[in-house]
């Protein structure tokens, strides 16, 4: 892995490509004895260069100028600080220069267009991931700057549309790697740390991108991700961490042609005849590959199996469950505090989330309630609403779901969607609803949603 010293990029003034600081002798093969890796991640400002101006990289070293002088400070995710309350963040020190190396894509990756660089190049693609998880910082670098070609200004929510932007984020979600941060700069006097909980509403292969051929990479790392963090999970015995991601999975390969992994768990044996009970033998196999006794046990972390078949957005074995009466209402006990999931949630308000509107239409059909308060006082619609859900906001509206109802921080369904930046579901509850009270709505967007992209305050005026 090729990085630049922070000391050498901190004197800078053009942005030379990887054969030319090779040449010059200033990229470091990085090793954890040299001290913290810094993995840049940004959007290129023109269709041939990364920052032809210099304007980007500049804001990214008067950043870290700042920060060690004490003059600016990253700031904790507003909802998450409101919810748990302060966290420890990185300090000055973590950013000396002497001890810090930045990975940015025009320096470390090969970039002319020999056959030798080609396949450099490609190889440093696909090692992606493992970089990512070399690195203590993983920063978003997303200043508002003009795209000299397209003539548009790009942004932190212009840097969520694109696909590797979003892989390179989940490469991070899904790496080994223990502790470290990932932070937003938007400017050299505004870093923030991000949000995690909306990092399954926006995945790699919905994202936009330049060449439609690069889903086929994006879907052989996504692969390699999942898997590698799966055994994580089972080598460590982290169960409930395990059964989320199995379940979970089949979101982060949307739009990609890749499959589901079956499960990791050896020796599923039963009696039961697939011919002559499907669902029963389909809900078996569940309960096998997710480490379940049977179809009433929570695990450690009080999750229900109805649970994890609505993430997985598994009819069958939802249907299953129901057959047997497992109560359609049954909730988690606890929060998943990595994804900012309140307890108290239903299988329902699961799917929601993660957009499973097949398994979402299936439990309003088997009359599952939509006005239930989770851990944070919220109802079905606030779960819609947050995963940017505007099938499901229909659905909810039309089973009457209260559209006044208030969690934390005291938010409406309508206000959190802005809160979230979710402009789908906004446009849907406003087009359902058109009495809906915007009143502090725009200064909930400005606030929550990372200043508001320019779509999202147009909803709004």
């Amino acid at each position: 892995m090729y990085t630049v010293p922070a000391d050498v990029f901190l004197q800078m003034t053009e942005v030379k490509m990887h054969e030319e600081l090779a040449d010059a002798g200033v990229l470091t093969e990085f090793d954890e004895s040299l001290g913290k890796a810094m993995f840049v991640s940004h959007q290129w400002l023109s269709d041939t260069h990364p920052d032809p101006e210099f304007q980007q990289l500049k804001v990214l070293q008067d950043t870290l100028k700042n920060i060690v002088a004490g003059t600016s400070s990253i700031s904790q995710a507003l909802f998450s600080e409101i919810v748990y309350g302060r966290r420890r963040g990185p300090t000055p020190g973590d950013f000396a220069s002497g001890h810090l190396h930045i990975w940015y894509d025009y320096f470390s990756i090969p970039q002319s267009h020999g056959g030798r660089a080609s396949r450099g190049r490609q190889t440093a693609i696909q090692s992606i991931p493992t970089y990512v998880a070399r690195c203590e910082f993983f920063v978003v670098l997303c200043p508002a700057l003009k795209h000299i070609d397209q003539k548009r200004t790009l942004s932190h929510a212009s840097w969520g549309e694109r696909g590797w932007c979003r892989t390179e984020r989940a490469a991070r979600e899904l790496s080994t790697r223990k502790g470290g941060y990932v932070i937003i700069v938007e400017s050299a006097t505004h870093q923030s740390l991000l949000w995690a909980g909306l990092s399954m509403r926006d995945v790699p292969g919905e994202g936009e991108f330049t060449l439609d051929g690069d889903r086929v990479w994006i879907g052989r790392m996504m692969i390699q991700m999942v898997w590698s963090k799966l055994f994580y999970f089972l080598e460590h015995r982290q169960f409930h961490n395990y059964r989320f991601l199995l379940n979970a999975q089949a979101v982060y390969f949307r739009a990609l042609d890749v499959e589901p992994i079956d499960g990791l768990v050896p020796g599923f044996d039963t009696e039961i005849d697939p011919s002559v009970d499907c669902k029963g033998f389909m809900l078996e196999r569940f309960l096998h590959h997710n480490g379940l006794r049977n179809i009433f046990e929570r695990d450690a972390a009080g999750w229900p199996p109805i649970c994890f078949a609505a993430m997985s957005n598994n009819v069958v074995v939802l249907q299953a469950l129901l057959d047997r009466k497992v109560d359609i209402n049954q909730a988690t006990t606890k929060p998943a505090t990595e994804f900012i999931l309140p307890a108290k949630l239903t299988a329902l308000g699961i799917a929601f989330i993660l957009r499973n509107n097949e398994a979402v239409e299936l439990l309003l059909c088997a009359r599952a309630q939509v006005n239930y308060n989770d851990g944070f006082g919220g109802n079905a619609l606030h779960t819609a609403c947050v995963g940017d859900n505007p099938r499901g906001v229909r659905l909810l509206c039309h089973a009457r779901a209260n559209v006044n109802q208030q969690s934390v921080p005291g938010m409406s369904p309508f206000m959190l969607s802005c809160a979230c930046g979710n402009r789908h579901a906004m446009k849907e509850m406003l087009t359902l609803n058109p009495v809906l009270s915007l009143r502090h709505c725009l200064h909930v967007a400005l606030m929550f949603a990372g200043g508001g992209s320019a779509d999202l305050v147009s909803v709004l005026l």
